[in-house]
């Protein structure tokens, strides 16, 4: 050896394995002052045995991967890579051990060390499973469209799963909150107009993502909505047409303040003479209301009076006066 510091010295564990015997190790030894002295290893006898598979939650076998045996105090160790069928089996003796598989040294996963306990002529069974199922992630229902600039939306998470929000516009997502282990909570605050595409993403302790793509779309704008029937200031008969435009949602008319059951190129029932108020309201999806409204005048019905005219006498010129009633004066004959 050169003059160095923390030197490792312990059995070739392939070798050590195929003879039936495992052994301990010593660790940071320097050889910066001299030779080394006093570093003997240990070998114990192979009375027990531990084996199993190395693979993944889809079933996906990893061959390959270094499988390291220890016992309580790391003194005595044992490796082995698993096979092309990703089986593994490491020799030991009666005690109590740790058996780790590094998966995360081949682009995995890492998966947790575990411990067990081995008697003379045993073979336990200890498997490696790397989680790559991705967690479970739900996001309830959002409201849109909306005309409210904020919202918190809520959801399910795999237990113990951090949760992260996202959003496409000038929207803000804060930090999510966990209501319980199983739930999860996120404000947005500054909606933009439009639509805002969020992106919630679930990751578990394992590293595996999931994520949910909900969209809330803010609508501040409200229906244009334009009465041409009756128009403002104008005079009418009893029953005047009714006509009207609106851009969208859901329309309500009403008379005089009372809602009533007409569309527009509908004739509105009968009114009394006098001033009158039609007023249209329209309110979209997301709560935004718009209307318009005239004031006009509804005349009687307008009738002739004048039930006849006198016989004419062919040349001759005659005058007769014509009478009637109701509609709007003066009137134009």
């Amino acid at each position: 050896l050169f003059s160095a510091t923390n030197w490792d010295i312990f059995l070739d564990n392939s070798a050590a394995q195929t003879m039936g015997y495992l052994g301990t190790i010593r660790r940071d030894l320097s050889t910066a002052t001299g030779p080394l002295s006093n570093n003997d290893l240990t070998v114990y006898p192979i009375t027990a045995w531990v084996q199993g598979v190395v693979k993944d939650s889809a079933n996906q076998l990893l061959p390959g991967v270094e499988v390291k045996l220890r016992n309580g105090d790391s003194t005595i160790n044992a490796s082995v890579l698993s096979a092309s069928d990703a089986t593994y089996r490491i020799g030991a003796f009666a005690g109590n051990w740790f058996i780790d598989a590094l998966t995360e040294n081949k682009g995995t996963h890492p998966v947790s060390e575990q411990a067990f306990n081995l008697t003379d002529g045993q073979t336990a069974t200890v498997d490696f499973v790397v989680d790559v199922t991705p967690p479970t992630l739900t996001v309830n229902q959002v409201v849109t469209p909306t005309r409210i600039t904020s919202q918190t939306i809520t959801g399910t998470r795999k237990a113990g799963a951090t949760i992260t929000v996202t959003v496409n516009t000038s929207a803000v997502a804060g930090a999510a909150s966990y209501p319980s282990d199983s739930t999860w909570s996120c404000n947005i605050t500054g909606l933009a107009e439009g639509a805002n595409a969020v992106t919630v993403t679930a990751m578990d302790a394992a590293g595996n993502p999931a994520t949910a793509s909900p969209s809330i779309t803010l609508d501040t704008i409200p229906p244009t909505v334009t009465i041409n029937s009756p128009s403002s200031g104008g005079g009418y008969g009893p029953t005047p047409t009714l006509s009207y435009t609106v851009s969208d949602g859901a329309v309500t008319v009403k008379v005089d303040g009372v809602v009533i059951n007409k569309v527009s190129g509908n004739t509105l029932d009968a009114l009394a003479s006098g001033p009158h108020t039609v007023r249209v309201e329209a309110t979209d999806a997301a709560g935004n209301p718009g209307f318009a409204e005239v004031n006009f005048t509804a005349y009687p019905a307008l009738l002739i009076t004048t039930n006849s005219l006198p016989s004419a006498v062919n040349g001759v010129a005659y005058g007769q006066t014509m009478a009637a009633t109701g509609g709007k004066t003066p009137y134009t004959w």
